[in-house]
């Protein structure tokens, strides 16, 4: 049986899809798609964020007992 050869560090962290990609060709053409799915990650967060962070302000100054 014959051993794969190995990825290496640099292709190790790289994940799937268009990033991969990206980041093995260096091409903008690849460069820009790989951005909107992390852009919208970022809205995505920002969005779950925002409604969490006011119920955590307005629950912040009173603790109450647990019965």
């Amino acid at each position: 049986m014959h051993a794969r050869p190995s990825a290496g560090p640099r292709t190790a962290s790289i994940g799937p899809g268009t990033a991969a990609l990206a980041a093995r060709t260096g091409s903008p053409l690849f460069t820009w798609p790989a951005l909107v799915p992390y852009a919208l990650l970022v809205v995505a967060w920002a969005a779950v964020a925002r409604p969490s962070l006011g119920h955590a302000v307005a629950h912040a100054g009173s603790p109450k007992g647990r019965a």
